[in-house]
C-alpha cells in the first residue's frame, strides 16, 4: 500500500503546473459562487470546494486510474502482485492520487473554519473525513 501511495503522490506531483491544474475547477467554482450570489454563498461555496476536491482527485478518478491501469498491464501486474488485499491497494492508490490536493483542502478548510467560527470544524472534519473514506 505504501508503495503505490508514493508512486501516484510522485506521479500527479512531478510537474509544477498539475498542482496548478488541480485547483482550477474548485477554485473557478468559488469565483463563479461568489460573483453570481453577490458574496453571500461564499461559505457554501468554499464548502462545495472542498467535496469537489475529494471527490475530484481521490474517489472519481479512483476507478478511471484502476480501468487505465489495465491497459498499462506492466504496471497492472506489479500493483497486484504486491502483498496486501484489493482493498488495500485501492485504498493506497486513493491516498496517493489525494495527496496533490491535500494543500487544497487544508486552505479551503482553514478559510471556512476562520469563515465558520471554531464550533463547526469538529462537523466539517467528520464531513471531510466520511465523504473521503
Amino acid at each position: 500500500m505504501i508503495a503505490l501511495i508514493e508512486y501516484y503522490a510522485r506521479a500527479l506531483t512531478k510537474g509544477k503546473f498539475a498542482l496548478v491544474s488541480f485547483a482550477v475547477q474548485p477554485v473557478s467554482f468559488i469565483f463563479i459562487v461568489y460573483v453570481v450570489s453577490g458574496g453571500r454563498f461564499l461559505d457554501r461555496a468554499l464548502a462545495g470546494a472542498i467535496v469537489s476536491f475529494i471527490a475530484g482527485v481521490g474517489i472519481a478518478d479512483l476507478s478511471i486510474e484502476l480501468v487505465g491501469m489495465k491497459t498499462r498491464s506492466k504496471f497492472y501486474d506489479i500493483a497486484m502482485a504486491l502483498p496486501g488485499g484489493n482493498w488495500r491497494k485501492a485504498l493506497g492508490i486513493s491516498i496517493g492520487m489525494s495527496i496533490p490536493a491535500f494543500p487544497y483542502v487544508l486552505l479551503l478548510f482553514f478559510l471556512l473554519s476562520w469563515r465558520l467560527g471554531l464550533k463547526a470544524v469538529p462537523g466539517m472534519l467528520f464531513g471531510i473525513v466520511s465523504l473521503w473514506l
